[in-house]
């Protein structure tokens, strides 16, 4: 399939315009998380139990929660800017046990979450009457340039096992985004189009046989010719007559 120069440019122009259009700009990637039935996203409500890291800025939160009975089972993820060391979380953790001498405090417990080093505590909250009133499982994933802690607070019964509230948080992970076409190769790519294109155009131009002009000479066609010798000579094509006596 042959492509012509004009076709050739066009392409070259706008493969250029888009490059220079500008990176899509970049944000934050949101972070994954398999949330069981009945939990949904709630944006008026405060975070449940204990905060790992209270002094902290905070980047991003996102709350889902789960309503029974006047009860409320809770799940908060944050993003904390800058990451985070093994005394940092057994610092908090340390704290949260001071604080709540009626708590069962364990932890934390070093691992591998979505390939980053994570940390897990959690505690189990007595009611007035015995047993156990509320469960809290808390997850610190740390990033080179971010930390992300969640935290599940189970206060309906089925939510009082630690297995289950580590096989939810165990979920975590962070989707790669999709990544935008890089600029600068495309903004190369469109400038040799269309230098190709401009010097193809100028080489089919100086490579053009010129029109040959029009002759201002009479044609002569063979009919036209024997016209003229008869015209020019009077013995073609006459008769001689009978010679007078001499």
């Amino acid at each position: 399939m042959k492509i012509s120069l004009g076709s050739a440019a066009s392409l070259a122009l706008l493969v250029t315009l888009f490059a220079c259009g500008g990176d899509e700009p970049w944000t934050h990637p949101s972070p994954a998380l398999d949330l069981p039935d009945g939990f949904d996203i709630e944006t008026k409500s405060g975070p449940k139990g204990r905060i790992t890291f209270p002094d902290r800025a905070v980047g991003a939160s996102i709350v889902w929660e789960f309503h029974r009975g006047g009860d409320v089972s809770q799940i908060l993820m944050t993003r904390h800017p800058g990451s985070t060391r093994p005394e940092d979380v057994w610092a908090s953790v340390n704290r949260i046990r001071t604080n709540n001498q009626s708590w069962t405090v364990e932890g934390p417990a070093p691992r591998q979450v979505a390939g980053r080093p994570a940390w897990e505590w959690w505690a189990a909250v007595p009611s007035i009457d015995g047993g156990t009133w509320a469960s809290q499982r808390t997850l610190v994933v740390a990033y080179p340039d971010s930390t992300w802690v969640s935290s599940f607070w189970g206060q309906h019964p089925e939510w009082h096992d630690q297995d289950r509230l580590d096989a939810v948080l165990s979920s975590f992970s962070i989707p790669a985004p999709a990544r935008p076409l890089p600029k600068t190769p495309l903004i190369v790519v469109g400038v040799v189009l269309l230098a190709g294109a401009l010097v193809g155009f100028k080489t089919r131009k100086k490579a053009a046989p010129a029109r040959p002009m029009p002759s201002r000479e009479p044609v002569h066609s063979p009919r036209a010719n024997l016209l003229q010798q008869q015209a020019g000579d009077p013995m073609v094509g006459g008769h001689k007559g009978p010679s007078g006596p001499g």
